[in-house]
């Protein structure tokens, strides 16, 4: 070992070498040639490195956490360490592994396996990723990443060297022992007569820590020919990978046939997509019920010993040649997502960068929470890679949180470039640079612009993290509908996917391969329910991938409570979905708590718009708050709270502004615009919202909605307390209708009961609007329902002097027409004779009193018939 220590910086690093036990990365640190002086790591770095050097070649090591291995454990250490040394492109995961010894692999302990590509498999098998289908039986799915070119070619060379007779690994390990004299046995052949394989149908005997010797019979061991040498043997293949030790022979030998699998281990699987790497694990038992760790040491050195050689036969030159000299990329995880279908948006993403320098401005994509904003990012990242040097994202959602991105950003440049600047500073004048013009910046999970300026969160303001330069690709990524138009930046509205899309995306999710017609259509009516978000979409998939429903069961009940469940089912691991731990209630949770906190008045608002209706609401519902619009005899005490809360916040005109805004900005709702001015015309909550919200909201807070919502739809059909005719309600009869339903559904029957019912004033005085609309469709029964409403409503209010104008009478009448059409004589001519006895009282014209008559006379005949 040579003194004093190299100290380099962390850009100089480009070999990672990994191992998951102490004794492994022990090895690994005996083969370094040089050891190096440690450097400064941030400190949300969980790895501890060692620095080093073996052939030239500038290598981390680090070991995984003890105690905690596994897939996930090593795509942890990865990505951290490939952030804290940039420059690494080539990786080696180094250590112990259990055998698959068959009558084509002659696998002893001790022996090496190197991981090697098929033509079906990149080198690695998740073995425990796919699924289980009708017949039972357990498929995989998924193909992994293959090792870097460079190793798989050196890897072929030390091949050709074994067979030729060239191999120094004996050296190596005598060095290591040299050097390392308290590690002397661990570099030790353990011998021949300690290696045994047990036949695959003889488990071990009880108790499972105890070693084979004296306890499992030695009649079960499987007879093998003495090899002539203790020199390791090498064998390439595939290597198979999960999150549990594979310790059931029976399994081994299944998954080995089917498979053509070499060698178990626990980590190799977690690597491959974040840092493609060669596999060399030494064999330390045979992946059966009779491990013991005899041979662990031996083999974590043999392991050791050949990545050693690796590196020897691999000059430095060949990775020194590939490295860039001015991009950087940012490892960005890009799942193999469910969510196909955009080639729109991919395409439209392409037209606004293809423009001349001068001319592009970055691209805006903007939608609700859920619709696949990051994925889209991500996809067009993937498949325009080629074309770019630098690929760089920031988390925009808070000023601490895109300060950590940039400053994780600089940590990738150049260690000489304007080392003495802040990292903001310093990295957009990196972009800036003329030589630098090959990159794409994302901003993901910009929150929303505020109303007044860009100060949401203090002093936040984009434009002031935006490079200032005609080149590169910027794409912001927020819910806010404004953000482009105040940049005027070009927006792509990302809206959900089309229902063949969306229908596949359920269909992947559910494991379901070969659906027929009638499962395929299914589909396609739950995601049109879901709105085509991906999101939502991937959830359902996960949902229905349980088994416990067929899916025609699953859509009946969708309504009535697979909705809710649905949208809290978190993601199956198999489904590359970006925000895997989130699930779309979480997402709009957060987004309903923040809004919450920041504007009461905009949360009661949102609240009250969740009732206000299907599809396209009128704005005027929501914000048509003049007394001279109320319905005729309306009294105070028919206003429930929140409706005079609206009429305060309507005649103030900074608190509703500021509320509207709020929440157009959360992306919750759509605000419909005149296209030839600013002004609102309607205002769309999607579906999956209106659950969500309702959900949320209390018994009290629903009813409460519930009422007000009634009332407001109601008034707008009133100019100067006169009830507009039929034409203009006639396009929104089935919002009216669906507002109607909730109401009598939600409100029990008892509040909306004269005289004390908490809402019979408020209803009462709206109730001739729902009682047309209710003829109108067609629904008799609950038309006469509501008129009784109605006309209870008249006679607590105004007694004996009503009716007292023509309206009210016109109300009376067509209550005994509706009488009339469902047969109920004795009811209809009451109401007929009232109004005939009335309307000389309301200064009815001679022929108008004629014709009342002459109506009333048509039940009386009739009843006159049904009494002979």
């Amino acid at each position: 070992m040579s003194s004093p220590r190299k100290t380099l910086t962390c850009h100089d690093y480009t070999v990672g070498w990994i191992s998951a036990l102490p004794l492994e990365i022990a090895a690994a640190r005996a083969m370094l040639d040089n050891v190096h002086t440690p450097l400064p790591v941030r400190e949300n770095d969980n790895n501890v490195y060692y620095l080093g050097e073996i052939a030239g070649h500038n290598i981390v090591l680090t070991c995984l956490p003890y105690g905690v291995y596994g897939n996930t454990s090593a795509t942890a250490a990865a990505i951290q360490m490939l952030s804290a040394f940039p420059s690494i492109k080539y990786g080696l995961l180094v250590g112990i592994g259990g055998g698959a010894p068959s009558t084509s692999n002659d696998i002893r302990l001790g022996d090496v396996v190197v991981s090697k590509p098929t033509a079906q498999f990149g080198g690695v098998v998740q073995y425990d990723f796919g699924k289980t289908l009708a017949d039972g039986v357990f498929h995989q799915t998924g193909v992994l990443n293959k090792p870097p070119e460079a190793l798989l070619k050196a890897a072929a060379q030390l091949q050709a060297n074994h067979i030729m007779g060239k191999n120094n690994m004996p050296s190596h390990l005598r060095m290591a022992a040299e050097t390392y004299p308290t590690m002397h046995e661990s570099f030790l052949y353990p011998g021949q007569n300690q290696d045994v394989l047990f036949h695959a149908s003889y488990p071990h005997k009880s108790p499972p820590s105890s070693v084979c010797e004296g306890v499992c019979d030695v009649k079960k061991v499987v007879d093998r020919k003495q090899r002539p040498s203790a020199l390791p043997e090498i064998h390439y293949g595939l290597i198979a990978s999960a999150n549990q030790v594979m310790k059931d022979a029976k399994t081994r030998d299944r998954l080995s046939e089917k498979f053509g699998i070499l060698c178990f281990d626990m980590e190799a699987a977690g690597l491959m997509d974040q840092l493609p790497c060669l596999v060399i694990r030494g064999i330390s038992d045979y992946a059966d019920s009779h491990k013991d760790r005899t041979w662990q040491k031996y083999a974590a050195a043999t392991a050791a010993a050949y990545a050693k050689e690796l590196l020897y036969t691999w000059t430095p030159g060949t990775i020194r040649g590939e490295q860039p000299t001015a991009g950087i990329k940012m490892k960005i995880s890009i799942p193999k997502t469910t969510v196909f279908g955009r080639q729109h948006e991919l395409q439209l993403m392409r037209e606004c960068f293809s423009l001349p320098g001068e001319l592009t401005k970055p691209v805006v994509l903007w939608g609700i929470s859920g619709c696949g904003k990051t994925q889209l990012t991500l996809d067009y990242v993937d498949t325009e890679k080629d074309n770019y040097d630098s690929i760089l994202r920031v988390d925009a959602s808070s000023i601490s949180v895109i300060t950590d991105s940039f400053e994780q950003i600089a940590r990738l440049i150049p260690s000489g470039f304007c080392p003495e600047k802040p990292a903001i500073e310093r990295v957009l004048e990196w972009l800036e640079q003329d030589s630098n013009k090959s990159w794409i910046l994302t901003y993901d999970n910009i929150p929303y612009v505020g109303d007044t300026g860009w100060d949401w969160y203090g002093t936040f303001d984009i434009r002031k993290y935006l490079p200032s330069c005609n080149h590169g690709h910027v794409v912001l990524v927020t819910t806010s509908c404004h953000l482009h138009s105040r940049l005027k930046f070009p927006g792509i509205h990302v809206q959900g996917l089309d229902e063949d899309a969306g229908s596949g995306v359920i269909l992947r999710c559910a494991n379901i391969e070969s659906p027929d017609e009638s499962t395929t259509a299914t589909a396609k009516s739950i995601s049109r329910r879901l709105g085509g978000l991906p999101l939502a979409l991937e959830q359902a998939g996960s949902f229905l991938s349980y088994g416990l429903i067929s899916m025609k069961e699953y859509s009946r009940r969708f309504e009535i409570g697979f909705r809710n469940e649905t949208l809290k089912t978190h993601t199956r691991a198999y489904i590359g979905s970006y925000e895997k731990e989130q699930t779309l209630w979480a997402v709009f949770d957060m987004l309903h708590d923040t809004l919450g906190q920041r504007n009461s008045d905009a949360l009661k608002l949102l609240h009250l718009a969740v009732f206000l209706g299907p599809g396209y609401v009128p704005f005027r519902v929501l914000v048509s708050g003049k007394p001279s619009n109320y319905p005729a005899g309306t009294s105070d005490n028919a206003n429930s709270d929140l409706v005079t809360w609206l009429e305060d916040i309507s005649n103030d005109f900074s608190r509703l502004p500021s509320a509207l805004g709020e929440i157009e900005n959360t992306g919750l709702v759509k605000f419909m615009r005149d296209r030839s001015d600013s002004v609102v015309d309607a205002i769309v909550i999607h579906d999956l919202v209106q659950s969500f919200i309702r959900a949320k909201m209390s018994r009290q807070e629903v009813l409460a909605n519930a009422a007000a919502s009634v009332f407001l739809n109601a008034k707008t059909y009133f100019s100067n307390g006169i009830m507009e005719d039929d034409e203009a309600m006639r396009g929104q009869i089935h919002r009216l209708s669906t507002v109607l339903d909730n109401f009598l559904s939600t409100v029990p029957r008892d509040l909306i009961q004269p005289p004390h019912g908490r809402y019979f004033m408020l209803f009462g005085s709206v109730a001739p609007l729902y009682a047309r609309a209710c003829r109108l469709k067609g629904e008799l029964q609950k038309a006469r329902d509501v008129w009784e409403i109605c006309l209870q409503y008249r006679l607590v209010t105004e007694g004996n002097r009503w009716p007292k104008s023509e309206a009210q009478l016109t109300e009376l009448l067509e209550a005994a027409d509706v009488d009339l059409r469902l047969g109920n004589l004795g009811c209809a001519i009451e109401k007929y004779t009232s109004v005939v006895r009335h309307c000389r009282m309301v200064s009815l014209d001679t022929d108008n009193i004629m014709q009342l008559k002459e109506r009333l006379s048509g039940p009386l005949k009739s009843r006159t018939r049904s009494q002979i």
